[in-house]
């Protein structure tokens, strides 16, 4: 558990007793960090900035080894920002870390709404001196869910209402472990502080070793394609692709595929503007921030609403059976029709997103209904197959 400031003190002072805590305590004005451990927990070294920079701790995990976790509370001031960073990049220089905190500044544009302070030049260039050192990923960009509101702060500045998200997770790129994190939870509950809670969720086996537990997708983030050479090998990837091919469910499929490797490998961002004339031929649009991105119809950014999906496909099936009679339809013509309404079903939306349990009971009951037809009362007939 990481805190930043003494806002929560009096949570802090209830919670002592069942965990350890490392805490850097504060300096000219500025607030403390906090990090809790329980007590469970094997730490095998700490250390604090001491001048209320942050506080981190190595433990050991089995099957992943040691891991630094780093409390950061960040300095709003130029001089004693420049220190934090310095202080940050000397210590996850090696190793596997997880940074979170308040930052006290955001990175992009769209992750403010209100005056809060985006990164000037000077500051990008020491912060990209850290990102750099430490092979340092934002945690919310490469999960496979993002859930909660997009803003982690909210605050009055005089008349005007401020978003913002200065609070972030940052994880190092060193290991595998890393493609393991499934979700990043914004708790948008009402708390004692502006800022939300913000929760990292990685998967473990039942060994403790790092491995998903079912199927990850893609998701494509609206801030995708700025490192250079993605987009000219996007483009070449489309123009080689077969066009000949007869069947054009393979032809798309080919198509997806290889743009989706692409841009997993790259693990770039987008930035919102004009788009090339060859990429309306693929079926995508850039969506603008806060819109999800679709692809052939499928959308693929996160968080993926398959209920949403599932609930269309339905109706679909729904919609062209509804057109059929089945009183005057023999048996074996009702197999044949579900036959060809089944294939007719998108294959690429079927294997880009995972149908909920509730989803294949409502397709399952809607083609025996349809099968076995209804009774005299409207009701639908036993099925012989359960």
């Amino acid at each position: 558990m990481l805190i930043g400031e003494h806002k929560l003190k009096k949570i802090l002072d209830r919670v002592m007793h069942q965990a350890r805590a490392v805490i850097d305590y504060k300096e000219n004005g500025m607030g403390d960090a906090v990090l809790l451990c329980h007590r469970s927990i094997i730490i095998s070294g700490t250390g604090t900035s001491g001048k209320g920079y942050g506080a981190w701790a190595k433990i050991h995990l089995e099957g992943v080894g040691t891991v630094g976790v780093m409390s950061i509370h960040a300095p709003t001031k130029r001089r004693l920002r420049r220190d934090a960073w310095r202080w940050v990049r000397e210590v996850t220089e090696t190793g596997k870390w997880i940074i979170c905190g308040d930052f006290n500044m955001v990175e992009y544009p769209e992750d403010t709404i209100g005056p809060s302070p985006l990164m000037e030049e000077h500051k990008r260039r020491c912060w990209d001196l850290v990102v750099g050192s430490g092979d340092l990923v934002d945690a919310r960009l490469c999960a496979s869910e993002a859930k909660g509101p997009h803003f982690t702060r909210q605050a009055w500045y005089g008349e005007r209402f401020d978003q913002s998200r200065l609070d972030r997770f940052y994880i190092t790129e060193r290991g595998e472990w890393i493609h393991h994190i499934k979700k990043v939870e914004h708790q948008g509950a009402r708390t004692l502080s502006d800022h939300i809670p913000i929760k990292l969720e990685v998967v473990f086996r039942a060994d403790r070793s790092t491995r998903r537990r079912k199927r990850s997708y893609f998701k494509m983030d609206e801030r995708l394609l700025r490192r250079e050479g993605v987009m000219e090998k996007i483009k070449k990837a489309w123009e080689s692709h077969p066009y000949w091919a007869r069947d054009r469910r393979k032809r798309w499929g080919l198509a997806l595929g290889r743009l989706r490797d692409i841009l997993m490998e790259e693990k770039a961002e987008l930035t919102p503007g004009p788009a090339p004339e060859w990429l309306s031929d693929t079926g995508c649009e850039i969506a603008a921030p806060g819109r999800p991105f679709i692809y052939l119809g499928v959308q693929t950014s996160s968080p993926i609403d398959e209920r949403a999906i599932t609930e269309s496909i339905v109706q679909k099936m729904m919609k062209k059976l509804n057109h059929w009679s089945n009183k005057l339809l023999s048996w074996p013509a009702r197999t044949i029709l579900l036959k060809h309404v089944l294939a007719a079903t998108p294959l690429y939306q079927l294997m880009s997103v995972g149908l909920c349990r509730d989803g294949i009971e409502d397709l399952e009951r809607l083609c025996r209904t349809f099968l076995w037809g209804w009774n005299e009362d409207g009701g639908a007939k036993t099925s012989l197959v359960a």
